[in-house]
């Protein structure tokens, strides 16, 4: 999967926040910004407008989410989760509406082309894959994005942004963004879909959902995946019972686990030294410690009881990813919400990313605690 991988398996454990290019909702320079970034590339390739099929996918989610958490890149003041009113909600779904026909003009960048359609999209990708190998990971790409919807008085934007690799491959998110010092922030997750291709869509369980019975001790799980995750959310909620950032230490993936991952999905770690890839997993590191650390304290504002605490529901959100070279393996990610209520109240873990790791589930982004 060429620059996916290294998205999914690279900068979700570096201080990515920091290395993207300010958003800019004016003239959309950040488009630029990255795209120059990624080096001696002819062309910069963006569509003209959201597919509709996306904006709904986004309408359907807005309608059912009751929060939206805070995004594991956000290194901002504001930790609690984004909550929407009603009115809110439905100017949001009015504004989603309107971009089905926005349609973005040809040369908003220099050195740019326009694409109308999917089919032109796929057509350049299937160009531009077959460039030499750096420079196809570097230069394969189509840029979608929405022009941003603003709440409460321009303070919150809600924005999309998409990158398109090949014509089955894609990441996508829908965020809303905060402005902080006179910049945006991404601060709160909303939508994400990473494309599949056929292949890994016939793999792909998109909603594993474990019932509170299956995760009670007596009951038989025979199946593997379900086994090892009932384990591991056990893991989870027991660490939030310990109250100490340090009981979540086992759970992350360990810098040679990390590495054993990314070399397994294809992608070479060669170009960087022991001491950056140090830098790097200690830098993530220390973000998700402090990630924990807020949903600790959130967890004491909540008054909650984790001695009473429940498990109600756990859904996994589940990619499959595949390895793209010869020797690489299929690799497990996926997004994890762990629904639980100390009878009193109920209240929602999301961890925004883990991973298989052999037989076991590890921790590689933000983890969050918000009620419901």
């Amino acid at each position: 999967m060429k620059y996916l991988k290294i998205i999914v398996m690279l900068a979700f454990l570096s201080l990515r926040a920091q290395a993207q290019p300010l958003k800019d909702f004016v003239k959309m320079n950040h488009i630029k910004e990255e795209w120059e970034g990624r080096g001696a590339c002819d062309t910069l390739y963006y569509r003209d407008a959201v597919e509709p099929s996306l904006i709904n996918k986004t309408i359907s989610f807005v309608k059912t989410a009751k929060t939206f958490p805070v995004s594991e890149l956000y290194v901002g003041n504001y930790q609690s989760p984004l909550l929407l009113t009603a009115a809110e909600k439905q100017y949001i779904i009015g504004e989603l509406n309107k971009l089905k026909t926005a349609k973005w003009p040809s040369g908003m960048f220099s050195n740019s082309k326009v694409l109308r359609s999917k089919a032109e999209a796929d057509a350049v990708l299937r160009m531009t894959n077959k460039l030499p190998r750096k420079k196809a990971n570097n230069c394969s790409i189509v840029y979608t994005f929405s022009r941003p919807i603003y709440l409460r008085n321009k303070t919150i934007a809600f924005y999309l942004e998409q990158e398109q690799y090949t014509p089955s491959e894609t990441q996508l998110s829908f965020d809303f963004y905060r402005i902080e010092n006179g910049e945006w922030n991404i601060y709160a997750s909303g939508y994400i879909d990473m494309g599949h291709s056929e292949e890994e869509t016939n793999l792909a369980d998109t909603s594993v959902i474990l019932k509170a019975s299956e995760l009670l001790p007596s009951t038989s799980v025979t199946n593997v995946i379900s086994e090892n995750l009932k384990a591991f959310t056990k893991q989870v909620v027991a660490a939030f019972r310990s109250g100490n950032e340090s009981s979540f230490v086992p759970l992350f993936a360990t810098i040679e686990e990390w590495q054993s991952n990314v070399i397994k999905s294809g992608v070479s770690l060669s170009d960087y030294s022991k001491e950056e890839l140090k830098n790097i997993y200690n830098g993530r590191l220390n973000a998700m410690l402090e990630g924990v650390g807020v949903a600790l304290n959130e967890g004491k504002k909540l008054n909650i009881d984790w001695e009473k605490t429940n498990l109600t529901n756990v859904q996994q959100d589940l990619q499959l990813t595949s390895g793209e070279t010869a020797g690489s393996k299929s690799l497990e990610t996926s997004t994890l919400y762990i629904t639980c209520n100390d009878n009193k109240r109920k209240f929602m873990i999301r961890i925004g990313l883990i991973e298989r790791v052999e037989n076991d589930w590890k921790i590689l982004s933000r983890v969050s605690l918000s009620a419901l």
